[in-house]
Order: structure tokens, then C-alpha cells, then sequence
């Protein structure tokens, strides 16, 4: 960890810890700033309220490799850096990759590990549209779901509760040599715990 530091030349670094790597990155000087949570559960969307939330997204659709272009200036704000490599590779793995807004202001991605459908990146302004790209992701899927959840969006985490997922794990997300760029309040969960 020292040499990759080292390596990083002062640069802002940023990771996902266990509860057992924790206390090896405070002692490297990083500091927690959240926490992720991963909620995995046979999704049920037959709350009263679901069917309200569905017309916020009107203008869902389907993200394809030529139209990255809105999402990437979306991605660019929220994580403050260039992840056009990582999104043009989302594309060509997810099973469904969604975006909302004119300009875009949401998207999320599903992709299959093992008989876990995943749920991530998410990003979105508000819970509400969080909520309504979670349940068209997991509609139709009969095997469970997974979404890792920052525990800065609590009311995210209630509903998805409410919804049948239960918490299984808790990582604390930890960053050294600063604070992270970009608006990280609209990021509602990673592509992966390892990849942010």
C-alpha cells in the first residue's frame, strides 16, 4: 500500500475497506467518508407507492455505445474524472443499461453474476428516480437482486428494505490525500465495490 501511495504521487486515492482492512489504511492515513452497504433479495415491487414513482422516468431509455456522449458529461460531474474507458465497457456487459432526463440526469446498469442480477452504477438526483431505475431493473428478474447502497442515502435503503432486500455486508469507503472530486451526493451505488 506504501509503494502504490508512493506511486500515486500525491494524487487523491480512494477505496473500499472491510472491516478487518480498515485499521491497516487508517494507520496509511486515510479516513473514512462513507459507508456502502449491500442489499441482495428476491425483489418485490407491490408497495402503494410504486406506481406513482414509475412517470417520474418518462423519458427512460436504453444506453448504447454511440450514445454516451450525455451520460459520459453526467459520469465526468458525478465522479469528477474521465471514465469513458469504464462506461463504453458497461455497455458491452450489462444486460440493461438505462438513462433518464433530457439532458441526462440518471442511469443505472444490471449485469448477471452468477444468478445475482447487479444493480450499479446508479446515479440520479433525488431517491425518487433511484427507486423507479432499481424497480425497472428488477423487473422481471426471478432470481435475487444486488445493490450496494452509500450509506449517505438512508431513505434509498429503507425502500429497498421495504421491497424485500436485506442488508448482508458493510464496507466503509475511505480516501487519502484529500477530499474526492465531483458531486458523490447523486452517486447512489458502484458498477462494483472494487471498481467505485
Amino acid at each position: 500500500m506504501r509503494y502504490a501511495l508512493d506511486e500515486a504521487a500525491g494524487a487523491v486515492v480512494y477505496l473500499t475497506a472491510t472491516a478487518h482492512g480498515r485499521p491497516l489504511y487508517e494507520r496509511l492515513g486515510f479516513r473514512a467518508m462513507d459507508t456502502s452497504t449491500s442489499y441482495i433479495g428476491i425483489f418485490s415491487a407491490c408497495q402503494p407507492d410504486d406506481a406513482a414513482r414509475v412517470p417520474v422516468l418518462a423519458g427512460l431509455r436504453s444506453v448504447t455505445v454511440a450514445g454516451l456522449g450525455g451520460l459520459g458529461a453526467l459520469d465526468l460531474a458525478v465522479f469528477g474524472a474521465d471514465r469513458a474507458r469504464v462506461l463504453a465497457e458497461l455497455v458491452t456487459f450489462a444486460d440493461e443499461f438505462l438513462e433518464c432526463g433530457e439532458p441526462v440526469s440518471g442511469y443505472a446498469a444490471a449485469w448477471a453474476k452468477g444468478d445475482v442480477r447487479m444493480i450499479g452504477p446508479l446515479v440520479a438526483g433525488d431517491d425518487r428516480t433511484a427507486s423507479v431505475l432499481i424497480s425497472t431493473l428488477a423487473r422481471g428478474w426471478s432470481g435475487p437482486i444486488r445493490v450496494d447502497i452509500a450509506g449517505q442515502h438512508a431513505e434509498l435503503a429503507r425502500w429497498a428494505e421495504a421491497r424485500g432486500l436485506a442488508a448482508r455486508g458493510q464496507t466503509t469507503l475511505m480516501v487519502h490525500g484529500g477530499s474526492l472530486p465531483g458531486d458523490r451526493a447523486r452517486l447512489f451505488a458502484p458498477v462494483s465495490v472494487a471498481i467505485g
